[in-house]
C-alpha cells in the first residue's frame, strides 16, 4: 500500500469519525407523505395539498410529491417554519467551519 493510499484512508476515517461526532443528537422531524399526514389529521388529502398551496401549511416537493414535517401546524407562520429548521447545506457549511449546534 503506498504511502499515499494509507493517508488517504486514516483521513477518511478521521472524518468520518469527526462528522459522526458532530451529528446532532435531536433527529430532524419525520417527513409524511400528503396521504400520511391526512390520515394523521382526519383531513382529506386534497385540503391537505390546498393548504399547502395557499402557503398555510408547510410543505416541501420531493421530486413530484409533497412532504410534510410530522410536527407541522395549520396556519404556522412559514417563515417561522423555515428559521426554526437548519438546511442540510447551512448544517454541513458550519459543521466545515467548525461550528457546533
Amino acid at each position: 500500500m503506498s504511502l499515499e493510499k494509507t493517508i488517504e484512508d486514516i483521513v477518511r476515517r478521521v472524518v468520518r469519525e469527526e462528522l459522526a461526532a458532530e451529528r446532532p443528537q435531536a433527529l430532524p422531524p419525520a417527513l409524511l407523505s400528503v396521504k400520511a399526514y391526512a390520515e394523521r389529521t382526519g383531513v382529506a388529502p386534497a385540503t391537505i395539498r390546498r393548504l399547502i398551496k395557499d402557503e398555510l401549511l408547510p410543505g416541501v416537493k420531493v421530486g413530484s410529491a409533497w412532504r410534510i414535517a410530522a410536527d407541522a401546524v395549520v396556519g404556522e407562520p412559514i417563515a417561522a417554519t423555515k428559521e426554526r429548521r437548519e438546511s442540510p447545506d447551512a448544517f454541513a457549511m458550519r459543521l466545515l467551519a467548525g461550528g457546533r449546534r
